[in-house]
Parts: C-alpha cells; sequence; structure tokens
C-alpha cells in the first residue's frame, strides 16, 4: 500500500490516525480533515512534507520532520529539522535547525529545547503576521526576520536568545533565567528587564562581602 490508498481508506472508513514504519515523503494528497500522523521514533521515521501535500489541520507526533506545512498543525514530541510556513503548536520536541512562520496566525512553543550542541542555535524566522509565544524553552535560540508588529513573548527555563539585527518591528519580551544578545534592529522593543541572568547573578556572588 501508499499513503493515496491510507488516504482513501481512512477517508471511507472515518479513521483520523495513521501509523509510518520508516521513512515517509508526502508530496500531494488533501489530509486536511485533521490526520494524525505517528511515527515510530525520531531516530526510525523520518517524514518529509512537499508543497502539494495539504496538511491543514493535521497533527505530527514521535517522528524526525521537515518541509512545507499548512495551517493548524500540531508537532508533538519530534525532532524538528526545517519546517515551513508554520502556524500552530509544538509541544516537546527538540530543534535541529530552524522555523519559518507562515504568517496566518500565533505559533506556541511550549516545552522545547535547541537539540544542538554547541555554540550554533536553532532559530525561529518570524516575518510578519504570526505571533508567537514560547513557553518553557531550554538551550539557545536566534530570533530573524521579525519585520511585523506582532507580539512576541518567550519564558525561558534556561537558555540563550538571540535577536538579530533582521528584527526591526513590534516588541519582544523575555522572561525567565538566562542570557540575551539583542543585536535588534531600529524599531523593535526587546524587553528583558524581567529575565534572571545568570552571569550577573555569579558576577554579584563574587563581589558580595562575606562579613
Amino acid at each position: 500500500g501508499n499513503i493515496n490508498d491510507a488516504l482513501i481508506i481512512a477517508s471511507s472508513r472515518g479513521f483520523t490516525r495513521v501509523f509510518i514504519i520508516g521513512d515517509i515523503i508526502l508530496s500531494g494528497g488533501d489530509f486536511s480533515q485533521g490526520i494524525v500522523f505517528y511515527g515510530q521514533s525520531e531516530i526510525l521515521t523520518h517524514c518529509i512534507l512537499d508543497d502539494l501535500a495539504n496538511v491543514d489541520n493535521c497533527e505530527f507526533q514521535n517522528m524526525n520532520i521537515s518541509g512545507i506545512l499548512d495551517n493548524n498543525n500540531i508537532i508533538r514530541k519530534c525532532e524538528i529539522d526545517e519546517i515551513e510556513s508554520y502556524d500552530g503548536l509544538i509541544i516537546g520536541c527538540g530543534l535541529n535547525g530552524g522555523i519559518t512562520m507562515g504568517g496566518f496566525a500565533q505559533t506556541s512553543v511550549v516545552n522545547c529545547y535547541s537539540n544542538v550542541a554547541g555554540t550554533n542555535t536553532p532559530y525561529i524566522d518570524i516575518g510578519s503576521g504570526s505571533a508567537l509565544a514560547i513557553r518553557g524553552w531550554e538551550g539557545g535560540i536566534e530570533l530573524r526576520n521579525k519585520t511585523g508588529n506582532d507580539p512576541v513573548s518567550i519564558d525561558l527555563a534556561s537558555g540563550q536568545v538571540n535577536i538579530a539585527p533582521t528584527c526591526t518591528a513590534g516588541s519582544i519580551t523575555i522572561r525567565g533565567v538566562g542570557n540575551i544578545t539583542d543585536d535588534s534592529g531600529a524599531g523593535c522593543n526587546v524587553e528583558h528587564g524581567k529575565l534572571l541572568h545568570a552571569d550577573i547573578i555569579n558576577t554579584i556572588l563574587d563581589t558580595l562581602d562575606t562579613s
């Protein structure tokens, strides 16, 4: 069988769940009735999404995912390489590469983390038209190309936020525990007064009079 046969069976019988064994490329088809795709694991299942596949309202779990999404997607417990046109909800995922937002609705990133070791960091390309809410992020993250006035807020569990010079509009609010490198361009207001800077705390502790 193939994914087109699975879609026909699912549509005719009212099924909404598809289990994927091994890797898959969704190169076409209309899945917008809201299919939930389950992989074997982030190692055993690589899912690549082509622009011709309509995955509106779909959910992806337990896989490595990359490619071009649509609207109202949920990605849960996955490794994310590079995804584009994304507006939706990302829960409990590791980010290897980048997310380019779609510009139609808010994206929420909940309890996720950088899966990149060392000095490199994953990124979110914000654009215009989509608000961004990041809750419980761990590790490094770079924000790029914020060109609209849609709000962005980040709550760090522990991490480093880099604001690129291509962020030129709207406001970014950062709270929690971590560090920030603010290279934002004119027109972008970055508020981090409630961010707890670990390096500043260490400096204060080192200079305290023990008496």
